[in-house]
């Protein structure tokens, strides 16, 4: 079976600044990891900083300009390095401010992101990648228009896409793993229930909500019409995905020696992909 991405978001990419925001992300992945890296090599913070902050700037221009502007003229960098250095100093002075008015800078560093983003965009295509003029609001009422498709594609009405199917799916996993976590949790914590005894309860819990969400909302074709037969290979589905579970839980934590919460992490990732391919197998199409 092929995973195919909806129409709509294979449209939105077309939209530079939804371009941008990825490649955004994908920059500061870069950055990290070569800090992180030469860190790791025994350099000092500050000179692995400095190496990070230049090869990420490098990588930076060109992401920006071969993804985002579809540009290969590496003569705009000057360009680029002016307007980098100018949001730089625009951020630092905006953390300064709100740390003065008391506000911490991480929160402040969250909630700016998203204009920062938009205000590096518009300088980068106005001062650097330059574009013709009413290009950006064009831009903007295409990915408003795309992203409500996407959303309508994503949580309304029956889908047979399999790729919204998994979207749909990790939602309703999502939903089922906190009531799961935090059953494990309390159970354990609060309850003095064996870690073995507080996962099985708490992943039965789970399996209800999952079956619940994933025939009203997640598949729409149903290859068996009994409902007690299909509950029943759905509980089988999942009482074989409760043993996986349970042998992650007790290799991870007893013979691996991780924290029982690390360990629920790691096994609720593994039983995840099983019970999706297996119940889409086996019940759903």
């Amino acid at each position: 079976m092929r995973l195919a991405l909806p129409a709509p978001i294979q449209r939105l990419w077309a939209v530079s600044f939804i371009r941008f925001l990825f490649v955004g992300g994908l920059n500061t992945l870069f950055g990290y990891s070569v800090f992180a890296l030469f860190i790791l090599l025994g350099l000092h913070y500050a000179l692995a900083a400095l190496i990070g902050t230049i090869l990420g700037i490098l990588f930076n221009f060109k992401t920006t300009g071969t993804i985002v502007f579809k540009s290969d003229d590496n003569r705009l960098i000057v360009r680029f390095f002016g307007v980098y250095g100018f949001m730089y100093m625009v951020n630092v002075g905006v953390l300064k401010l709100f740390r003065e008015l008391g506000v911490h800078v991480l929160i402040t560093a969250a909630v700016a992101t998203l204009p920062m983003a938009m205000i590096s965009f518009l300088l980068m295509r106005r001062f650097v990648f330059r574009e013709s003029e009413g290009a950006l609001n064009s831009d903007i009422r295409q990915a408003v228009e795309e992203m409500k498709g996407i959303l309508e594609g994503l949580f309304a009405g029956p889908t047979e896409n399999m790729g919204v199917q998994f979207f749909r799916y990790a939602v309703v996993g999502a939903v089922a793993f906190v009531v799961d976590f935090g059953l494990l949790y309390a159970l354990t914590h609060y309850g003095g229930l064996y870690y073995l005894t507080s996962t099985t309860l708490a992943f039965l819990v789970g399996l209800g909500i999952n079956y619940t969400f994933s025939i009203l909302w997640v598949f729409s074709r149903r290859a068996i019409s009994s409902r007690l037969v299909e509950f029943g290979i759905f509980a089988l589905v999942g009482i074989l995905g409760l043993g996986l579970n349970d042998l992650c839980m007790w290799f991870l934590t007893s013979v691996a020696g991780l924290y029982y919460l690390y360990s629920k992490l790691v096994t609720t990732a593994v039983v995840f992909v099983w019970n999706f391919i297996a119940r889409k197998v086996s019940l759903f199409r």
